[in-house]
């Protein structure tokens, strides 16, 4: 924050400011001007000021001259608790990433970690996957056996449709949920938390439903 060329000093100023704002009642963060909901933000540059974008939602609220909150994007339940949910992650949930000639063998040693209960696997574009046989009976191996796989893109814009093209809905033939315009950030914490409940709240239904405005 003693650096001349530093914008923490800015950063934070803005952020208390917005804090102290009645009308905001969610996590968010605040960076170069911009107020984004947290769990629809990502870190897009590593050496800009303008480090975080939110692809797929709109912003909360923008500092200039004025401060300018977007009333029509906030979560307005001010009088609901805030409640806190802890969780140990232990190897519960973890990250596949297709690319071309992804290994048979990585995939299964991957889904053979005796602790894993939910991977997310982040697909083509809006949910395409892979047309290995192999690959496809890993993934429903998993599932049979009482994983979870949810399907988010490595696109920053856009959203999975699981129905769109016939490499998508084999994923849906298997089991496989739908993150559809969430982040891979958003899904992991999502599935931290549901399974951190220890209950019968985890299921398709309730993962694909929006919680705190992770989901358009």
């Amino acid at each position: 924050i003693g650096e001349i060329r530093n914008d923490a000093r800015e950063n934070l100023l803005g952020a208390l400011q917005l804090a102290s704002n009645s009308k905001i009642n969610e996590v968010a963060i605040y960076f170069h001007d911009y107020l984004f909901r947290g769990n629809r933000a990502v870190k897009v540059r590593s050496g800009a000021f303008n480090g975080f974008s939110s692809p797929n939602f709109h912003c909360l609220a923008k500092l200039g001259i004025e401060i300018n909150i977007y009333n029509e994007y906030l979560i307005h339940d001010s009088q609901k608790p805030c409640s806190f949910h802890r969780f140990k992650s232990e190897e519960n949930i973890t990250i596949i990433k297709l690319y071309p000639g992804i290994g048979v063998n990585y995939v299964k040693a991957v889904l053979n970690i005796q602790t894993l209960k939910a991977v997310v696997l982040e697909t083509y574009g809006s949910g395409t996957c892979t047309n290995n046989p192999q690959l496809i009976d890993a993934f429903r191996g998993f599932i049979e056996k009482g994983g979870i796989i949810v399907a988010v893109s490595q696109c920053l814009e856009g959203e999975i449709n699981l129905q769109k093209y016939q490499t998508s809905k084999q994923l849906v033939d298997i089991g496989v949920w739908s993150a559809k315009d969430s982040t891979t950030e958003a899904s992991v914490c999502k599935l931290n938390h549901l399974l951190s409940l220890k209950n019968e709240s985890l299921s398709k239904d309730s993962f694909e439903h929006s919680i705190e405005g992770e989901i358009s």
